[in-house]
């Protein structure tokens, strides 16, 4: 459960990153852009691996 919701932020993460600048019409450095892309992925993957790790231990 905890890793999913992990990957959801990671998810959710990454969608704010791509939309939030086009709706407010910011221009963002490329550096920028670049650590909340990788926060995003961090998210996903850490969640993922605490999915896959979960559910390795319950069988």
């Amino acid at each position: 459960m905890m890793g999913t919701f992990l990957f959801y932020l990671g998810a959710l993460l990454g969608i704010m990153a791509m939309v939030v600048p086009l709706v407010y019409g910011v221009q963002l450095p490329a550096d920028t852009i670049a650590q909340s892309y990788g926060a995003a992925l961090f998210w996903m993957v850490f969640g993922l691996g605490v999915h896959f790790l979960h559910i390795r231990k319950r069988k």
